[in-house]
């Protein structure tokens, strides 16, 4: 089976710093690949490499196996890539409806009108925000604003679907409502996802695989079943602690 999203040898440097160090992974077909570490471990800048808005030093980046990346060039413009990305701070344009922030995108690639309007129902659906499609930004609570940023992702119909950190300001109530949603909404449209946290909660929650990446390097590579017995580092044994215990009975 191709991968939908394929890292071979990747390395980022900026300055004298190494940013990402001989990376490989891969992320599948209807699958959740979580990536998690601490913080300035590279997971952001792994992002935007993939989406192409950053030039690897070094490797490859594929996209269902098309070179999208090589050593400091970007081959596939991020335009042409076909990935949704949900940045930290979401990004919405502030001057624009719901359905302008998702209009936008859609627009962009050539979607007539109605098939435009059509979509824009169907995601806002999804997410729980039906009725709210002319609302600003700024009328809606942190929770609805999250919900908008992944309907704009998902409203292009992505190859692939990449999320950085995409709870972290949320209070717990809000933040476990979101995560139910993210888990049930993926797992059911099958949207390949690389999604990447720091909290071992959510990692339980959607991973079909784990990768953990420290200092720039990739520290573990699996299933979350086994990250206890195979963990090298001090981060990686304490990550897999902390998982959430399976419900008694």
């Amino acid at each position: 089976m191709t991968a939908v999203l394929a890292v071979q040898g990747l390395s980022v440097v900026a300055g004298r710093q190494a940013i990402l160090e001989d990376v490989s992974l891969e992320l599948r077909e209807g699958e959740i690949l979580v990536v998690a570490g601490p913080s300035g471990g590279g997971k952001t800048t792994l992002l935007r490499t993939l989406a192409g808005l950053v030039a690897p030093t070094a490797g490859e980046v594929r996209v269902g196996g098309v070179l999208a990346s090589a050593a400091r060039r970007v081959i596939v413009p991020p335009e042409r890539r076909r990935i949704a990305m949900v940045f930290q701070d979401l990004a919405l344009w502030p001057h624009l409806t719901v359905h302008g922030n998702l209009a936008f995108g859609l627009a962009a690639q050539g979607v007539a009108r109605g098939e435009r309007a059509r979509r824009i129902a169907e995601v806002l659906d999804w997410v729980g925000l039906a009725g709210k499609a002319a609302r600003y930004p700024g009328q809606l609570s942190g929770g609805e604003r999250q919900r908008v940023a992944l309907a704009r992702a998902l409203v292009l119909e992505p190859v692939a679907l990449l999320l950085d950190e995409p709870l972290t300001s949320l209070d717990v109530a809000i933040k476990s409502e979101l995560l139910d949603l993210l888990r049930g909404l993926l797992r059911t449209r099958r949207v390949p996802t690389l999604y990447v946290s720091h909290e071992p909660r959510e990692a339980s929650a959607l991973a079909d695989r784990l990768v953990l990446l420290e200092a720039g390097r990739v520290s573990y590579s699996g299933e979350l079943a086994t990250l206890a017995h195979e963990a090298k580092t001090t981060f990686g044994r304490l990550f897999a602690a902390s998982f959430p215990a399976p419900p008694s009975g």
